[in-house]
């Protein structure tokens, strides 16, 4: 049995151009690296390949033009689809596609689409590529993700050319299914995974974490490479170097869940399923590096410090190996003396984002995070001056959040922001799975009920995050009402703080890698350059407003 998995584009409305070159993540797809590796070793012949990578990157780089603006029209779609309204310009779009991604002979395609939460072409593509492949084939197709998009494309996009939709991680489920698809078994029967929404939308748990392949991937294509512009004479020569730096940047997770209970996360059960063994983790860098020898990690951890010994673990194995990494990594902001950062410093840490969510000690009580207003400065402060780069994350809108709350935070924000170097900014919705949602009356809210939308403002040039419930606030503002405080509160942050950041999103954390492996842990001189070329990089991105690829 041939089977093959393919990572799906997703791709930019004309007003949001996110990279002053190919608009697209250079981050390898190391979910389905993890996939193809466990099938593998367990005897599965299976091949990967990027499609999102590949349109971009030739789109951008040999001038093909490919015509995106075709998975942005919704009517179009659905009339190809559902109702045999045969588009040929979409037919021939496949065609080609297939110099990119062949299809030929495989018995089973996996399709794994990404998160978008800017707009559904993610999921109108999928629609119209599984058809294709379905017309011209005939496999056995599975989408795959995680959370929105496939909940999504099962709510409004159902369509019988998707056999099954998988949800979360599909290393033991897709074993189970691909065992079974070879014995000819009823996949309704299966033990160990779970079925949703018509017996079609299957889950089943697997609380490890499996090293990551990246053969078969066209690995250069996500090493950073910039096209020739013109910039200012102070910050060329260092642009110039950046541009032909083939910096690559891999992700990679070593922990799975959470043993803390903030009660917004969907993951507040306050249970850590998965912490891999510090030395296996520090074995499996020492191979990627070997092998593909990247810059530095993208780690993909809720938070590194899990808890204070298994941080220690971890800088200790690092260190050890003498593996020389450069990596960055959320981290809760519960850090109890400097020591400790200055070990993650010494293993290589070169950012760490923090979740401080609100500077409210009110609302920080509320919500469990367990941490004090004066842990959250002395914090950010001790990774500053150990010149480590270091961003927030901010959460507008938590119930019952007033006005002096919010206050409070920009406050607290505007204190310490030569300390911050970058800000996260989000609208809160109310999350399946978390405290708030499984317990509501316990935190004060009610009648909560679905919505599923995806809100974007085009003339400010960010998208808000999709929501999938509203609520009310019991004894307060009922859900249109507190829709209107969850934007207005998300505007005043982002407004106080001067607005969004200028570099281009997805070229920062190549960048950042880039200083960080020229100067060291120098934050001044890496904090001067950052601004300066983010200005001109800034300039350049906003001059392009209209994507051609």
């Amino acid at each position: 049995m041939k089977i093959k998995i393919i990572r799906l584009p997703t791709f930019f409305n004309d007003w949001d151009t996110n990279s002053s070159e190919m608009n697209c993540s250079l981050l390898p797809p190391v979910g389905i690296g993890s996939v193809t590796a466990y099938l593998r070793q367990r005897g599965f012949n299976i091949m990967q390949d990027d499609l999102n990578i590949k349109i971009f990157y030739e789109s951008c780089y040999r001038s093909e033009i490919f015509n995106q603006n075709l998975f942005f029209d919704e009517e179009r779609i659905l009339r190809h689809c559902r109702y045999g309204q045969v588009d040929e310009e979409l037919e021939d779009l496949f065609k080609k596609l297939e110099g990119k991604c062949s299809l030929k002979g495989y018995d089973v395609i996996l399709l794994s689409i990404q998160e978008s939460m800017r707009n559904k072409s993610n999921i109108l593509f999928a629609s119209a590529y599984a058809k294709y492949i379905s017309d011209n084939y005939r496999p056995f197709i599975m989408l795959g993700g995680f959370g929105v998009a496939v909940r999504l494309f099962c709510l409004e996009y159902d369509t019988p050319y998707i056999d099954f939709y998988a949800l979360g991680a599909g290393e033991r489920l897709l074993e189970i299914i691909l065992h079974a698809k070879e014995k000819k078994q009823d996949l309704f029967s299966l033990p160990g995974i779970y079925y949703h929404h018509n017996k079609r939308i299957v889950s089943a748990d697997y609380p490890k974490i499996e090293e990551p392949t990246l053969e078969d991937l066209p690995l250069d294509y996500y090493k950073y490479r910039g096209i020739k512009n013109d910039y200012a004479d102070d910050v060329q020569d260092i642009i110039r170097e950046f541009h032909g730096s083939k910096t690559l940047v891999v992700p990679f997770g070593f922990t799975k869940g959470c043993p803390h209970q903030c009660i917004f996360c969907s993951e507040s059960n306050g249970r850590l399923e998965f912490a891999m063994d510090p030395n296996e983790v520090a074995s499996i860098l020492t191979n990627l590096q070997e092998k593909y020898n990247p810059t530095g990690y993208f780690f993909l951890n809720n938070e590194i410090n899990i808890n204070q010994q298994y941080v220690e673990q971890f800088c200790e194995a690092i260190v050890k190996r003498e593996a020389k990494i450069l990596w960055s990594d959320c981290a809760r902001p519960s850090f109890t003396n400097k020591h400790i950062l200055e070990r993650l410093k010494q293993a290589g840490c070169i950012r760490l984002i923090f979740g401080i969510e609100t500077a409210s000690q009110r609302m920080l009580n509320y919500i469990k995070k367990g941490v004090s207003v004066e842990q959250l400065e002395q914090i950010v402060r001790w990774a500053h001056e150990l010149g480590i780069w270091t961003g927030v994350e901010i959460i507008c809108g938590l119930p019952h959040e007033t006005d002096k709350d919010i206050e409070t935070t920009i406050e607290f924000l505007t204190r310490n922001k030569k300390y911050i170097n970058r800000f996260y900014y989000n609208t809160f919705d109310l999350r399946g799975g978390s405290l708030l949602f499984c317990e509501p009356k316990k935190y004060g809210i009610e009648n909560i009920f679905e919505v599923n939308e995806l809100v974007s403002y085009e003339e400010r040039g960010y998208s808000k995050n999709f929501t999938q419930f509203g609520f009310d606030e019991t004894g307060g503002l009922k859900w249109e009402e507190k829709k209107k405080q969850i934007l207005l509160s998300y505007d005043r942050v982002v407004d106080a703080m001067g607005g969004y950041e200028a570099f281009p999103t997805l070229e920062e954390e190549h960048f950042l890698f880039f200083l960080y492996k020229k100067y060291g842990h120098d934050i001044d001189k890496i904090q001067r350059i950052f601004k300066r070329v983010a200005q001109e990089k800034g300039k350049y991105r906003d001059s392009l407003r209209t994507v051609k690829i």
